[in-house]
């Protein structure tokens, strides 16, 4: 497999100064099994998107995907249930547009002290029950990039949130058994290969068994440019160590490289490259939801993730949303 994958992306990488926005290379796949779509908030011109931008971006979302990814925290703008006005506006918007709501519920993990979930461990799972008694949504996932607990605040704090994640589980199957209920690990974190990030951290992968049979997926974010300078560098079995550690379904919930970034190297056809060779790693992966995070560029707070939108802040279109639609053309299994 290792040897089969590194051909790949020699053809890859041997074609691509041929490719042109006209002619885009095929796809390592030629039909999928697992759901598309696009996550957040992000229409053109965002920050400063006018209502034409919302209402082009919202129209537009049902030709990329089945599933439509929001993640909030759970105590961000509640109303009188205590369900964030986002989810709201995303179970509105899929349903308009036939497609499915994956809901994230998090934290703002700058938050997040050693007595966190003592102190809103109630609040913040009555708010989860809230949107499972509200809208019964097949996708609900608890908590993004979890890990990033045990690396930024404490293990303890990890632990913690365990047995909450754990406690709500049983309370959403109780309410609705048919919700697929899951959480979201940082990918690199979970490698220990997560160098820009600042962080010195070891392989996380024991983290998965503290869950024990509590997962219905797991999740990933996955962005690779934390570790490694170009998509030629990533290992070959870089995705497929997931196997060793689970045998659940796996959510990508967010992927991307940057094509334009002051610290981590990276263009349009390397964004290409890298979304060809995740395509191609997890061809032997259980994969059940595969979602990008960003239609759009945007000035985010974190400027490693300003520019792997699959379009330009203008909603000009990169190389890779060509790519994209042809994912999302795929017959699906």
């Amino acid at each position: 497999m290792k040897r089969e994958f590194l051909l790949v992306l020699i053809v890859i990488a041997g074609c691509m100064s041929q490719v042109s926005r006209d002619q885009p290379l095929p796809l390592p796949i030629t039909q999928r099994d697992f759901r598309v779509g696009i996550a957040g908030f992000f229409p053109g011109n965002y920050p400063d998107s006018s209502s034409d931008d919302w209402q082009d971006y919202f129209e537009e979302l049902p030709h990329l995907g089945e599933v439509f990814g929001d993640y909030v925290a759970w105590n961000d703008s509640p109303d009188e249930k205590g369900i964030p006005e986002q989810i709201h506006t995303a179970v509105r918007i899929s349903e308009q547009g036939g497609i499915t709501p994956v809901i994230a519920l998090g934290y703002n993990i700058d938050e997040v002290n050693e007595s966190y979930f003592a102190d809103h461990g109630e609040a913040y799972r009555n708010t989860v029950l809230a949107v499972v008694h509200t809208y019964r949504p097949e996708y609900l996932a608890i908590g993004v990039e979890v890990n990033s607990l045990y690396a930024k605040v404490s293990p303890e704090v990890f632990y913690d949130f365990v047995i909450f994640y754990k406690e709500t589980y049983d309370a959403i199957k109780e309410m609705n058994p048919n919700t697929r209920v899951f959480t979201i690990f940082q990918f690199e974190l979970m490698k220990g290969k997560a160098r820009l990030t600042g962080l010195e951290v070891t392989p996380q992968w024991e983290l998965i068994d503290l869950f024990e049979d509590k997962l219905d997926l797991v999740g990933f974010t996955v962005y690779p440019f934390l570790e490694y300078g170009s998509v030629s560098e990533i290992p070959p079995d870089y995705y497929t160590e997931i196997a060793t550690y689970t045998e659940c379904p796996l959510a990508f919930t967010e992927m991307g490289w940057p094509t334009n970034s002051a610290i981590a190297p990276g263009d349009e056809q390397e964004q290409v490259r890298f979304l060809l060779g995740l395509l191609e790693a997890t061809r032997v992966l259980d994969v059940e939801l595969f979602i990008y995070p960003f239609l759009h560029d945007f000035t985010y707070n974190v400027e490693l993730f300003e520019t792997i939108g699959l379009k330009k802040n203008n909603g000009e279109e990169k190389l890779v949303f060509k790519y994209w639609l042809a994912l999302k053309s795929l017959d699906l299994a």
